[in-house]
Protein backbone atom coordinates (compact mmCIF):
# COMPACT_ATOMS: atom_id res chain seq x y z
CA UNK A 1 0.00 0.00 0.00
CA UNK A 2 2.71 2.56 1.12
CA UNK A 3 4.56 1.48 -2.37
CA UNK A 4 1.24 2.60 -4.25
CA UNK A 5 0.81 5.52 -2.51
CA UNK A 6 4.19 7.13 -3.00
CA UNK A 7 4.16 5.85 -7.10
CA UNK A 8 0.84 8.01 -6.87
CA UNK A 9 3.00 11.01 -5.00
CA UNK A 10 5.48 10.79 -7.52
CA UNK A 11 3.37 10.33 -10.43
CA UNK A 12 1.88 13.76 -9.43
CA UNK A 13 4.67 15.54 -8.45
CA UNK A 14 6.18 14.54 -12.50
CA UNK A 15 3.35 16.09 -14.05
CA UNK A 16 2.91 19.09 -11.95
CA UNK A 17 6.25 20.12 -12.67
CA UNK A 18 5.95 19.24 -16.73
CA UNK A 19 3.11 21.38 -16.39
CA UNK A 20 4.71 23.90 -14.61
CA UNK A 21 7.81 23.63 -17.25
CA UNK A 22 5.53 23.82 -19.63
CA UNK A 23 4.34 27.37 -18.73
CA UNK A 24 7.72 28.61 -18.77
CA UNK A 25 7.95 28.36 -14.78
CA UNK A 26 4.68 31.07 -14.61
CA UNK A 27 2.60 30.62 -12.35
CA UNK A 28 -0.93 31.81 -12.42
CA UNK A 29 -3.88 32.92 -14.98
CA UNK A 30 -2.68 31.13 -18.06
CA UNK A 31 0.80 31.02 -16.90
CA UNK A 32 1.29 34.79 -17.26
CA UNK A 33 2.33 35.53 -13.71
CA UNK A 34 -0.85 36.40 -12.11
CA UNK A 35 -2.18 38.30 -15.32
CA UNK A 36 -4.40 37.91 -18.11
CA UNK A 37 -2.48 37.58 -21.78
CA UNK A 38 -4.95 40.05 -22.99
CA UNK A 39 -3.38 42.83 -20.18
CA UNK A 40 -0.06 42.42 -20.64
CA UNK A 41 2.14 45.54 -21.64
CA UNK A 42 4.81 45.56 -24.39
CA UNK A 43 7.62 47.61 -23.94
CA UNK A 44 6.79 49.90 -26.57
CA UNK A 45 7.13 53.30 -26.18
CA UNK A 46 3.99 53.70 -24.67
CA UNK A 47 4.43 51.52 -21.46
CA UNK A 48 8.46 53.08 -21.20
CA UNK A 49 6.84 56.39 -20.92
CA UNK A 50 4.18 55.29 -18.37
CA UNK A 51 6.98 53.84 -16.45
CA UNK A 52 9.03 56.82 -16.53
CA UNK A 53 5.78 59.08 -15.66
CA UNK A 54 5.06 56.59 -12.89
CA UNK A 55 8.62 57.01 -12.00
CA UNK A 56 8.81 60.82 -11.97
CA UNK A 57 5.72 61.05 -9.68
CA UNK A 58 6.72 58.29 -7.18
CA UNK A 59 10.01 60.38 -6.49
CA UNK A 60 8.67 63.94 -6.80
CA UNK A 61 10.53 65.02 -3.79
CA UNK A 62 13.51 63.58 -4.08
CA UNK A 63 13.08 65.32 -8.13
CA UNK A 64 12.44 68.08 -6.19
CA UNK A 65 8.94 68.07 -8.16
CA UNK A 66 6.60 71.06 -7.64
CA UNK A 67 3.07 70.73 -7.39
CA UNK A 68 2.13 72.05 -10.50
CA UNK A 69 4.97 69.45 -12.16
CA UNK A 70 3.04 67.08 -10.16
CA UNK A 71 -0.18 67.79 -11.37
CA UNK A 72 0.49 68.47 -15.38
CA UNK A 73 2.88 64.30 -15.05
CA UNK A 74 -0.30 63.66 -13.86
CA UNK A 75 -2.84 65.08 -16.42
CA UNK A 76 -0.34 63.80 -19.28
CA UNK A 77 -0.04 60.07 -18.01
CA UNK A 78 -3.77 60.09 -17.85
CA UNK A 79 -4.42 61.36 -21.27
CA UNK A 80 -1.45 59.14 -22.72
CA UNK A 81 -3.41 55.61 -21.12
CA UNK A 82 -6.88 56.88 -22.44
CA UNK A 83 -5.13 57.87 -26.08
CA UNK A 84 -3.06 54.37 -26.42
CA UNK A 85 -6.00 52.37 -24.90
CA UNK A 86 -8.24 54.16 -27.51
CA UNK A 87 -5.52 53.76 -30.44
CA UNK A 88 -4.90 49.59 -29.70
CA UNK A 89 -8.50 49.28 -29.46
CA UNK A 90 -9.11 50.66 -32.42
CA UNK A 91 -6.20 48.43 -33.95
CA UNK A 92 -8.06 45.59 -32.22
CA UNK A 93 -11.07 46.21 -33.99
CA UNK A 94 -9.44 46.35 -37.28
CA UNK A 95 -7.87 42.89 -37.07
CA UNK A 96 -11.06 41.47 -36.28
CA UNK A 97 -12.32 42.91 -39.57
CA UNK A 98 -9.46 41.42 -41.19
CA UNK A 99 -9.67 38.07 -40.26
CA UNK A 100 -13.10 37.94 -40.79
CA UNK A 101 -12.76 39.16 -44.42
CA UNK A 102 -9.66 36.25 -44.59
CA UNK A 103 -12.05 33.78 -42.87
CA UNK A 104 -14.43 34.13 -46.45
CA UNK A 105 -13.96 31.67 -49.37
CA UNK A 106 -13.96 35.13 -51.60
CA UNK A 107 -11.43 37.67 -50.18
CA UNK A 108 -11.98 41.20 -51.05
CA UNK A 109 -8.90 42.29 -51.52
CA UNK A 110 -9.90 45.89 -51.69
CA UNK A 111 -11.54 45.55 -48.39
CA UNK A 112 -8.93 43.90 -47.12
CA UNK A 113 -6.08 46.15 -48.13
CA UNK A 114 -8.64 49.47 -46.91
CA UNK A 115 -8.42 47.70 -43.24
CA UNK A 116 -4.50 47.35 -43.24
CA UNK A 117 -3.94 50.72 -44.49
CA UNK A 118 -6.02 51.75 -41.64
CA UNK A 119 -4.83 49.41 -39.44
CA UNK A 120 -1.09 51.08 -40.29
CA UNK A 121 -2.15 54.92 -40.15
CA UNK A 122 -3.80 54.53 -36.50
CA UNK A 123 -0.30 53.06 -35.67
CA UNK A 124 1.49 55.85 -37.30
CA UNK A 125 -0.64 58.37 -35.48
CA UNK A 126 -0.49 56.99 -32.48
CA UNK A 127 3.66 56.84 -32.82
CA UNK A 128 3.82 60.71 -33.35
CA UNK A 129 1.18 61.15 -30.94
CA UNK A 130 3.54 59.21 -28.20
CA UNK A 131 6.28 61.58 -29.71
CA UNK A 132 4.96 64.62 -28.97
CA UNK A 133 3.50 63.46 -25.29
CA UNK A 134 7.17 62.64 -25.06
CA UNK A 135 8.45 66.14 -25.46
CA UNK A 136 5.70 67.73 -23.73
CA UNK A 137 6.76 65.79 -20.46
CA UNK A 138 10.40 66.38 -21.10
CA UNK A 139 9.62 70.32 -21.18
CA UNK A 140 7.72 69.74 -17.56
CA UNK A 141 11.31 69.84 -15.81
CA UNK A 142 14.08 71.78 -15.49
CA UNK A 143 17.64 70.68 -16.73
CA UNK A 144 18.53 69.46 -13.43
CA UNK A 145 15.10 67.38 -12.57
CA UNK A 146 15.79 65.77 -15.95
CA UNK A 147 19.25 64.74 -15.21
CA UNK A 148 18.14 63.44 -11.97
CA UNK A 149 15.13 61.59 -13.16
CA UNK A 150 17.23 59.37 -15.92
CA UNK A 151 20.44 59.00 -13.08
CA UNK A 152 16.82 57.18 -11.30
CA UNK A 153 15.98 55.71 -14.21
CA UNK A 154 19.50 53.92 -14.64
CA UNK A 155 18.97 53.23 -10.75
CA UNK A 156 16.21 51.61 -10.55
CA UNK A 157 16.98 49.77 -13.68
CA UNK A 158 19.82 47.49 -12.08
CA UNK A 159 17.55 46.34 -9.92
Amino acid sequence: MKKLLALILGLSLCFAGSAFAMHGGKSGMMGHGGQCPCQMKDDGLDAKMMKKMHMAIDNSEELGLTDEQVEKIKVLKVKVKKDMIQANAKVEMLKVDIYSELWKDDIDLTTVNKYIDEKYDIKKGKSKALVADLAAFKKIFTADQMTKLKELCKQKGKR
